[in-house]
């Protein structure tokens, strides 16, 4: 689940800091960086969406933004889900 107050603290010292999500699929079968070299994600499809929020979507107060963060994070999940190899 995301974790709420550190994106807040950087979005409140930067007003209209607009938020980019990036959300990708193909890499389940690499646990580390070493899984790049060795093969293991050789014919693997890699699916990459990213997407910009505007600062001025984004709600001021802390419990509209809460509310606005668990909603893109289920928007995530859900891409995820429909995309995953």
């Amino acid at each position: 689940p995301p974790r709420p107050n550190g994106l807040k603290t950087i979005l409140d010292s930067q007003p209209n800091l607009d938020v980019l999500v990036c959300v990708h699929t193909g890499f389940e079968g690499a646990a580390d960086f070493k899984h790049f070299f060795n093969g293991r994600l050789i014919n693997k499809t890699v699916k990459v969406k990213f997407w910009r929020i505007p600062g001025s979507e984004i709600p001021e107060s802390h419990k509209e933004y809460v509310y606005w963060l668990y909603d893109l994070w289920f928007q995530v999940d859900q891409w995820v889900d429909q995309n995953i190899s």
